[in-house]
């Protein structure tokens, strides 16, 4: 095993070496081709919304997706580039249920429902009588097929038949997890979270500033009104951000082996911040808290070792979308910068084109599940220990 942390510390560390020494020749991967019609809602305004039942709660979807077409389209256009947004909510509110359904051209409001109200993207009612009310939210996000198939096998795949096979996988010892398929890949704070995070606003941006491509990823939160986005280029190279937002302490986690971002809310701990443990379970980050050392799920803001085990943060709801949809529906933004103080080639993925080869980083033993390519960009539901997964064309 010492063997085998060692090859991969040794992988992880010529791969950032490499982007150090390419630092000035900043090259945007992620952007489309011209002529593919991906990631702007002015050539593509369709929403979708649509009803599903997963661990007997009633569900609504809504979303926007968009396919790349051209078979020219070069091997290292990131496949999550489909995407526009998704999201879903409980559809019950106050013992009712909604009937929702798409609205199309008021964006960032995508659906009514049967009272009048209209809900954004977000699960905000913005007109109607019951303005100012939320839907409950649910543990969601995006990620690559291979971690939920990995962390939940034989998961629900819509639009697909269930498989009647189970996994039963056992807890190790002092864990809450199986701990086979976690590794060591660097050392704790090995890679450095931000801790004073430091921002731009829609005008400085729009000036001239330090500004994403339009079609690059964004996480958004949108707490008590302050609207922030935390771009995925630099993301990539320090997976944790603590901040606060709306007067509400946060930590923001992504593992971009995964493509997975979870937001905790700390407002219980408010002294407390989070960072990068170095261990990988199935590829994913495993966060630890500095108050105590505790190590946690990324994907449930569950922990699983040390003297917080067994407790679970609220995760907070989040939109992961394109800068162009994201500073449309919210031009009061603010995004965070590169004056991170730290020395990063923001902008070249890390990892080469780990994004669209086949291949592991680092080994995921328990993935053996071929219904998707292993790096499809999905959207998950995770409710009860169980996920439900929903490709890109669920959403067309």
């Amino acid at each position: 095993m010492k063997t085998k942390i060692w090859i991969l510390s040794l992988i992880l560390g010529g791969i950032l070496l490499g982007c150090q020494s390419a630092k000035d020749e900043k090259e945007d991967i992620s952007t489309p081709p011209t002529n593919t019609p991906v990631n702007n809602p002015n050539q593509d305004k369709s929403i979708h919304v649509f009803y599903d039942e997963f661990e007997n709660t009633n569900i609504v979807l809504v979303g926007r997706a968009s396919l790349i077409t051209d078979n020219d389209v070069p091997n290292d256009v990131d496949a999550s580039l489909i995407w526009d947004f998704a999201n879903a909510f409980d559809r019950e509110l106050d013992g009712q249920l909604l009937d929702l359904t798409s609205v199309r051209d008021e964006f960032p409001i995508v659906m009514k429902d049967q009272e009048g109200n209209k809900w954004d993207w977000l699960g905000n009612a913005v007109e109607g009588p019951r303005t100012g009310a939320k839907l409950n939210e649910l543990n969601t996000g995006m990620g690559f097929w291979m971690i939920f198939g990995a962390m939940y096998p034989r998961p629900e795949i819509h639009g697909t038949p269930t498989l009647n096979e189970t996994i039963d996988v056992q807890a190790a010892e002092d864990w809450g997890i199986a701990t086979d398929n976690v590794v060591r890949a660097a050392g704790l704070n090995g890679i450095p979270s931000i801790n004073a995070p430091k921002f731009s606003s829609y005008e400085e941006t729009s000036e001239g500033g330090e500004a994403p491509e339009l079609s690059d990823l964004v996480v958004g939160l949108n707490i008590n009104g302050e609207k922030k986005a935390y771009p995925h280029f630099i993301l990539d190279y320090h997976e944790v951000v603590n901040d606060i937002v709306g007067g509400v302490p946060i930590s923001l986690t992504y593992c971009p082996l995964t493509g997975t971002a979870k937001i905790y809310d700390l407002s219980q701990h408010a002294s407390d911040f989070f960072g990068v443990s170095g261990l990988l379970y199935n590829s994913n980050l495993m966060p630890f808290d500095a108050s105590t050392s505790s190590i946690w799920h990324q994907l449930e803001g569950r922990c699983v070792n040390g003297a917080r085990m067994g407790e679970t943060l609220p995760i907070l709801s989040h939109i992961e979308t394109s800068w162009e949809s994201w500073k449309m529906a919210y031009p009061e933004t603010e995004i965070l910068n590169t004056d991170t103080g730290f020395d990063r080639p923001y902008g070249i993925y890390p990892y080469g084109d780990y994004k669209t080869n086949n291949e592991f980083l680092l080994s995921i033993l328990a993935f053996e599940d071929d219904r998707l390519e292993r790096k499809d960009r999905v959207f998950a539901i995770i409710i009860n220990g169980r996920a439900k997964v929903y490709p890109a064309n669920s959403f067309f």
